[in-house]
């Protein structure tokens, strides 16, 4: 049997650290937790899901099920998918694919490489070839972020969690900050989830989408690029894939993907992706990766935003 040990005797330290906003945006004071409340959950979880008693969800004022949002509306499911959704628009894929070719960081890892070369090529001949494979990285990664097919992978996904779950339970205050949300006085909106399942990422876009908040990007892995249709359907819903794999001029690729996230977040986009960098398969929460997480905290420390 699992068994979970949480120690937070660092906790006070941590928080001797923290300016009083951060310890307001972060707050981690377990004191402040709502345990009447948890344990209610608890105490639910334990017998719905253990003893497989037949018994309601604990009834609360601001949650909703957002599998029978639809159920108000006059008009058919499929009217009601299709009015969903926040049509936000980035900027078009060739001008933010401009922008990072000819970026100082892409530049300055190019020509590092050419200084090193082992190569019987032309400055300009050189110089050339890289730029081509920078563009290949540009298609490999970037998102072709279309409200079109968020509906038609909302769809999809809707239809398939009702075949799957009997409710899915949203915390509805929660969403309406999340939706008034103002990005050019607060900046962009990282969204972190814990990485137990595939459904992870799917949830957090289908509930967005299904109370129209703006979707974030999401940083994908390279495996779903192996599946017929699906990854047109996660690239044009925001996906943006990532290598697990080396390949040759690893730097461009690095500087390629370090450029695309930095512009989306500048370009209002927001960015959702798993600190842990990769599913977890025993149901625990895995040791943080920071790769990603750094490109993102470099747009603060270099005063970007």
């Amino acid at each position: 049997m699992n068994t979970w040990i949480y120690l937070c005797s660092c906790l006070p330290e941590m928080q001797n650290f923290c300016t009083p906003q951060e310890k307001v945006t972060f707050n981690f004071d377990p004191r402040e937790i709502p345990w009447k409340k948890y344990l209610l959950y608890f105490a639910w979880g334990l017998r719905y899901f253990i003893l497989k008693e037949n018994c309601e969800v604990p009834a609360q004022g601001d949650r909703a099920d957002v599998l029978t949002a639809q159920g108000a509306h006059k008009s058919s499911t499929f009217s009601w998918l299709f009015q969903r959704g926040y049509d936000f628009k980035p900027s078009k894929p060739q001008l933010i694919r401009q922008k990072i070719l000819s970026s100082d960081k892409v530049k300055n890892v190019i020509r590092d490489i050419m200084v090193n070369r082992s190569v019987s090529m032309s400055d300009s001949e050189y110089e050339a070839f890289l730029l081509k494979q920078a563009d290949k990285h540009c298609d490999f990664i970037m998102s072709t972020y279309d409200l079109k097919w968020m509906r038609i992978t909302g769809s999809i996904v809707h239809f398939a969690l009702k075949r799957i779950y009997e409710k899915i339970v949203v915390d509805e205050k929660a969403l309406e900050k999340i939706k008034n949300y103002d990005q050019k006085k607060n900046g962009p909106l990282i969204f972190m989830p814990t990485h137990r399942s595939y459904l992870d990422f799917i949830l957090v876009s289908y509930i967005f989408y299904s109370y129209s908040i703006k979707c974030p990007h999401i940083v994908a892995a390279e495996d779903f690029l192996n599946m017929v249709l699906v990854h047109h359907l996660l690239r044009g819903s925001g996906a943006l894939f990532i290598r697990r794999k080396k390949v040759e001029y690893m730097e461009i690729y690095w500087a390629v993907l370090y450029e695309y996230i930095q512009y989306l977040l500048l370009d209002e986009g927001w960015l959702e992706f798993f600190v842990e960098g990769t599913r977890s398969r025993y149901g625990k929460t895995l040791a943080p990766k920071v790769g990603i997480l750094s490109i993102v905290t470099d747009l603060v420390f270099d005063n970007k935003l």
